[in-house]
């Protein structure tokens, strides 16, 4: 008897389904499918943290870096605009104000940048759960019709 499920999944049904005909006892083999599910989330979860890693260090230098780049150009840019109103233009200080706000609305701009969804986490287990759910089913559906 083909099970559609098991044809799709490219899986030899004997450990799971007939392991007592193939001679082997049922719990090794449902040892041995509750140890390839494990290897495939210890898989996973090691590329997510080295996702998560990568993005981490990378926030943390861009967050060096713009700290002291705002630091040296805002401290020139106040400077340079104050020189450039005169004696009676804007005084230093509005100029800062000014420039906080334009700084905040970019900080705005790119936090909604870097806050983008990442792909979904252990998209392979969740496909495999999937696969065993509607394996299931189709047993369940197979036992109650005699």
């Amino acid at each position: 008897m083909s099970d559609p499920v098991l044809a799709k999944r490219k899986i030899n049904p004997a450990p799971l389904v007939g392991a007592a005909k193939a001679g082997k006892p049922v719990e090794s083999s449902f040892g041995a499918y509750l140890s390839a599910r494990g290897e495939l989330f210890a898989i996973e979860a090691k590329e997510l943290a080295g996702r998560l890693g990568i993005r981490g260090a990378g926030v943390v230098a861009i967050g060096v870096l713009v700290v002291s780049t705002y630091a040296l150009l805002m401290a020139g840019l106040i400077g340079w605009l104050a020189a450039l109103s005169g004696p009676n233009g804007l005084a230093w200080y509005a100029i800062t104000l000014i420039l906080a706000g334009i700084q905040l609305i970019l900080a705005i701009i790119i936090g909604f940048l870097v806050t983008r969804p990442m792909p979904p986490a252990f998209p392979f287990t969740r496909k495999e759960l999937q696969l065993d759910s509607s394996w299931l089913q189709s047993l369940k559906t197979r036992v109650k019709k005699p």
